[in-house]
């Protein structure tokens, strides 16, 4: 439940623990709870190959090592693709297929696992007609050559260790698309000098618009409901100055018409050398509160039919912020910054669905 300290006008969250015991979250300490994933609905892959129980797929164009299809192991199915350092390179690599560009960004996910533990990250290869033009700074400068198809550039991501036995997603987060690309291919690297014999097991290669998100349920009515939230709406804000008892008053005069008065107090510690302060106070309170915002009334995650989205529900609690995404046909993207205000997991056999209330911060910090 959420509750207030009338007295500093500080919202914050009550909970309940599973040992029966209460917890307090104040405001200024719920910042701190970030959800790292975001939750979207444009997560479909652009690859066709996203598990290897049918066999590499694109994956088998490989530098510096070998790469098979092997039963060693996988996130989420039977197979996966692995990869064995050959020589003593400065790193390894296997490359994907090319696949069409669609939209103005792209991301790349793969899950990752090293029996020895190595250094590893992802890439996107951007292609498209790249200029031959060439300026050497000399009097051999070539001009005026003809576009040819080619690589434009690379998007890189972290280069992450991977301990030895343990699962990891690497990621490329979402990127703008370099101009003039009309391929992406995603390219799976062993860095930082790795040694012979050093493997890398790779499933779940993923190229996307978005970057990996966390999908949720939207195929039948009531998978996912998003109303205006009207509970931290304020059109009228009257602040006061704590060293004089000086105040302040301003109205949304549109917003009391339509939603009626909904008062809001407040007194600061200001200077009154300041005489801007309580003016300016007001007017930030009354525009980020005159007017309802969305709020996510439920959102259904489901980690049965997606295993990827176990990071997500096992990490998440009440009171941690997630990024949360719509993108209706022909209507305007829903997107933003949510608070989690409920969990009610449904867990049975080979269902493990966990539905979320998300409310928007812009009522809470």
């Amino acid at each position: 439940m959420t509750i207030q300290d009338i007295a500093n006008t500080e919202n914050g969250f009550l909970g309940l623990m599973a040992d029966g015991t209460l917890i307090f979250r104040n405001r200024n300490n719920l910042a701190s709870f970030p959800a790292g994933i975001a939750l979207w609905d444009m997560d479909y892959a652009l690859n066709g190959t996203v598990a290897f129980s049918g066999g590499l797929g694109e994956w088998t164009t490989a530098a510096n090592c070998t790469v098979a299809q092997s039963a060693g192991w996988s996130y989420m199915d039977s197979d996966a693709g692995l990869m064995t350092v050959t020589g003593t390179p400065a790193s390894a690599s296997v490359t994907g297929a090319q696949w069409p560009v669609q939209g103005s960004t792209a991301g790349f996910s793969a899950w990752v696992m090293s029996p020895q533990g190595c250094f590893a990250k992802l890439s996107i290869n951007f292609y498209g007609l790249a200029y031959q033009d060439q300026y050497a700074a000399n009097y051999l400068d070539v001009y005026g050559q003809n576009p040819s198809f080619g690589l434009i550039g690379t998007t890189t991501g972290t280069l992450t260790y991977c301990p030895p036995m343990t699962p990891v997603q690497l990621t490329v987060p979402q990127a703008a698309v370099l101009s003039g690309t009309t391929q992406l291919q995603g390219v799976i690297t062993i860095g930082s000098s790795p040694a012979t014999g050093t493997q890398l097991y790779f499933d779940r290669t993923r190229l996307s618009p978005g970057g990996f998100q966390v999908p949720y349920l939207n195929e039948e009515e009531g998978d996912l409901s998003v109303t205006e939230d009207i509970q931290y709406l304020y059109n009228d804000i009257a602040v006061t100055r704590n060293v004089d008892q000086a105040a302040i008053r301003v109205r949304d005069v549109t917003s009391r018409r339509r939603y009626y008065p909904r008062i809001y107090t407040r007194t600061i510690f200001s200077s009154q050398d300041d005489p801007n302060a309580l003016l300016n106070c007001a007017n930030t309170l009354l525009s980020a509160f005159a007017y309802p915002v969305p709020r996510v009334e439920q959102v259904i995650v489901d980690a049965a039919g997606n295993p990827e989205a176990w990071p997500f529900v096992l990490g998440t609690d009440i009171g941690d912020l997630v990024q949360f995404t719509r993108t209706p046909v022909g209507g305007a993207p829903i997107t933003g910054s949510f608070l989690v205000l409920s969990i009610q997991p449904e867990i049975a056999p080979d269902k493990a669905q966990f539905t979320y209330v998300l409310c928007p911060t812009s009522g809470v910090f």
